[in-house]
């Protein structure tokens, strides 16, 4: 996803939805909300939720 964030754009306008693993860090999680990635997939889910407010 950091390396190519237009693949997410080009995924969603075909339809797609996405789903990312294994996503740990703040930064990637952040990333991945912004580029509006549907699941993310981590070993720390709390903290993941957490982050995004869904706790």
């Amino acid at each position: 996803v950091r390396s190519h964030p237009g693949y997410i754009e080009r995924l969603h306008r075909a339809g797609h939805r996405v789903h990312v693993w294994t996503v740990n860090e703040p930064a990637d999680v952040a990333l991945c909300a912004e580029l509006g990635v549907e699941a993310i997939i981590t070993n720390r889910p709390k903290q993941v939720l957490s982050q995004l407010g869904r706790i």
